[in-house]
């Protein structure tokens, strides 16, 4: 899921909590899209904003993607507070271009609702650095039953985007962990939970409100040990719903292969609720992060993970259909989010790798080195990963495939031990004269996934000149007899070139044209000299057959063949 930030008039220079900004040297933008670590969009061009029958609208825009931001009016509501008016963000493709729509309530898009004609305001945080409640802070270092030391101090507050379910329902929320400190700040936009009681170390919001305020450190304690080692930690808090308590039980198991230090990733689609008993709920979190390692943030007992296996001698498919080459074509590497279209599975992001025609042997730049696609079957064409560990390997039942009709090639393989599934991979690669040789770039933000039976197919798209007939075919350079014409040419030009430039140097007095060329007696003198060698040719051959008879010179010929003048000795 997408952690969005609205701006509405204002542009946005914070990102959400724990999320890395978007990059303020293009200028902060009015809305901004992140992922679970980093910007993913970043709208800094206002193209429109036009009233409406209900309010104003707003719109956006990011290279090929769009936002519309409908503001609608709500005489009810209070001051300049703003309100979704819907849980769920539209979203449409029309091409290539990517168009989002949101819609809000607030008395602001009504006539005369807060209007004091005056410009908006600086931006301020919405809780003034003067009045922070001081950061409360509980036990963060644990140890582990051989000794390990397991710290989780450097863990950042981190805003995450989760639906819980709760008696078959499910229900999205915004949540804010601060690990071992309290939260002081709340989400961009978002109201604090608490300024006259301080924060907790959990916190729910929805709708832009804080729901749920975890104040009380309970216990944490350390499971298992090494690369099986794991940390809980038990929150509570009174509650704002029908329960009188609120409770939380937060996992965070080992993850040796990751190499964020500062981070925790969920584990999961949802978040878990039930009734610990008849006056408290129990809310249930799964993560993983390095940082339940003992020694992977500091202590004692480091873990290594143990040594990857070889890179494989392999041989790559032949990736010629027709006259459509793909095999210039270079392993890719992207993050994409995979949306299910006939499921109501959460779409999450994963790290894949292409190789086109070729298996991969090499592990993707983002675990440095340290997650490998492992199979009796050997590496795979396709590989699919996440949280720095391969989740399927596409290494079977490989086909390359033209589709002349839509343009484009086709590359199919498929991933066989899988624990539910068969899934297979479909690699659609366009024909695009507008991409550079060697080159493929993506045509889609996402992967889309179809569940068949007990198999999963996955669709990644992309655009390449190489998918076009003789677009990427070897040898459609200079050829054989290009090179015979144009390089004999090219020696020529740079030969004129030079001399003329010599020339100049060492006769300043020369002018005219003969007078610059390098050479220009002997090449006056060149037919003569040939006639004259073509003679002795015929009188060598003649006198040895026989008979005929005898040449006379019609002219005297000296040594230098007409080069008897001073000047014409020197050849430049």
């Amino acid at each position: 899921m997408y952690v969005w930030t609205i701006g509405f008039c204002q542009t946005v220079f914070d990102g959400p909590t724990g999320i890395s900004p978007c990059s303020q040297q293009s200028g902060a933008g009015y809305i901004q899209q992140s992922d679970e670590l980093n910007c993913y969009a970043n709208f800094k061009t206002p193209t429109d904003i036009k009233p409406t029958d209900v309010g104003l609208q707003l719109s956006f825009q990011d290279g090929s993607k769009g936002f519309v931001l409908r503001l609608n009016c709500d005489p009810t509501m209070t001051g300049n507070k703003v309100t979704q008016d819907s849980e769920k963000m539209l979203h449409r493709v029309v091409g290539s271009k990517h168009q989002y729509e949101l819609s809000f309530r607030t008395k602001c898009a009504c006539p005369n609702g807060c209007g004091s004609g005056r410009p908006p305001r600086e931006i301020t945080d919405l809780v003034s650095p003067g009045v922070l409640p001081p950061v409360k802070t509980h036990p963060c270092i644990v140890k582990t039953a051989s000794g390990g030391s397991i710290d989780l101090s450097t863990l950042k507050p981190k805003q995450y985007s989760l639906p819980q379910l709760y008696k078959g329902q499910l229900t999205d929320y915004e949540w804010v962990v601060g690990w071992c400190n309290s939260i002081v700040v709340p989400p961009t936009g978002y109201s604090p939970c608490s300024e006259q009681q301080g924060w907790g170390f959990l916190q729910q919001f929805r709708m832009r409100e804080c729901k749920q305020d975890l104040r009380k450190f309970v216990s944490i304690n350390a499971k298992g040990d090494r690369e099986d080692a794991s940390v809980e930690i038990t929150l509570r808090g009174d509650s704002k719903g029908h329960h009188k308590y609120i409770e939380s039980l937060i996992r965070i198991k080992c993850d040796i292969l990751s190499n964020h230090l500062d981070y925790a990733h969920h584990v999961g689609n949802t978040i878990n609720v039930t009734e610990k008993d008849k006056d408290t709920l129990l809310y249930q979190f799964d993560f993983r992060s390095a940082c339940a390692c003992p020694g992977k943030c500091g202590g004692v007992t480091p873990i290594t993970p143990s040594p990857s296996q070889k890179p494989q001698k392999v041989t790559a498919k032949p990736c010629k259909v027709g006259s459509r080459d793909l095999s210039s074509l270079k392993p890719l590497e992207f993050v994409a989010l995979q949306r299910y279209l006939n499921d109501s599975r959460a779409d999450l992001s994963y790290l894949w790798v292409i190789g086109w025609c070729a298996p991969i042997t090499v592990p993707p730049s983002e675990s440095k080195g340290k997650a490998v696609c492992t199979s009796v079957d050997g590496p795979g064409y396709v590989q699919q990963f996440r949280d720095g560990k391969c989740h399927a390997d596409f290494n079977t039942k490989f086909s390359v495939d033209e589709d002349a009709k839509n343009d484009r090639v086709i590359i199919r393989s498929t991933y066989t031990r899988g624990k539910h599934h068969i899934k297979n991979s479909y690699v659609y690669v366009q024909c695009d004269m507008t991409v550079p040789k060697g080159v493929a770039i993506s045509a889609s933000e996402n992967v889309t996934v179809v569940l068949r039976d007990k198999q999963l197919d996955y669709y990644l798209y992309f655009r390449s000149r190489c998918a076009c007939k003789g677009g990427c075919v070897a040898g459609s350079g200079c050829g054989i007899v290009c090179k015979l014409v144009v390089f004999p040419l090219i020696i020529i030009v740079a030969y004129l070139s030079l001399g003329v430039i010599y020339n100049k140097m060492t006769k300043p007095d020369a002018s005219s044209l003969s007078e610059l060329l390098p050479h220009t007696s002997f090449w006056k003198a060149l037919p003569t000299i040939i006639i004259f060698g073509c003679g002795r040719i015929v009188d060598t051959i003649g006198g040895r057959i026989g008979g005929g008879y005898s040449r006379v010179a019609a002219v005297e010929m000296d040594d230098d063949l007409e080069l008897d003048d001073e000047n014409d000795n020197q050849y430049l």
